[in-house]
């Protein structure tokens, strides 16, 4: 929808791609490495915390060149679930309960997928579109916040070293 509102043009989606395939690129060692010197669990609390900022990218945007960054950050978060999740899932639930975490993850996913459309519509309907932006960053960042709690709880593990 920031398409429609900023007037953005194919060549500037095409630039937006390219910048997002090299923050993929990027992003794919540093979770890797943020993984290996931390923990999964605080490299997820950092992926949603950088994962929150693309809704406040959107919402501020004054300029199609402003969606750069959101570009970055969406690739980023769009990386760390597919690397850093999976790693968190089986560090919190252990070998012998993966299997149910990822069937429960997988169902919670299908039913925002089928949810998320529906109440943004509703919202966009209601309050506009900059209400949507507004609460997809709050739910990320209370994502964080819970990875955060989860953190305080459980005893770090140590960290490889090279």
């Amino acid at each position: 929808m920031a398409v429609d509102v900023l007037q953005v043009s194919a060549s500037q989606v095409g630039v937006f791609a390219s910048v997002a395939a090299v923050a993929t690129l990027a992003g794919s060692a540093y979770w890797g490495w943020l993984v290996d010197r931390k923990s999964s669990l605080e490299a997820l609390r950092v992926m949603y915390l950088i994962g929150a900022t693309t809704p406040l990218i959107y919402y501020i945007a004054w300029s199609p060149w402003v969606l750069v960054a959101s570009a970055v950050t969406d690739s980023l978060l769009a990386v760390g679930l597919e690397l850093v999740w999976m790693m968190a899932v089986i560090d919190v639930a252990g070998p012998q309960r993966t299997a149910q975490y990822v069937a429960i993850g997988a169902t919670l996913a299908g039913v925002r997928g089928i949810a998320g459309p529906l109440v943004g519509g509703l919202v966009i309907h209601a309050f506009g579109i900059h209400a949507v932006y507004l609460i997809a960053a709050i739910l990320t960042f209370s994502g964080a916040w819970l990875v955060g709690r989860e953190l305080r709880v459980r005893v770090p593990a140590p960290a490889l070293t090279p």
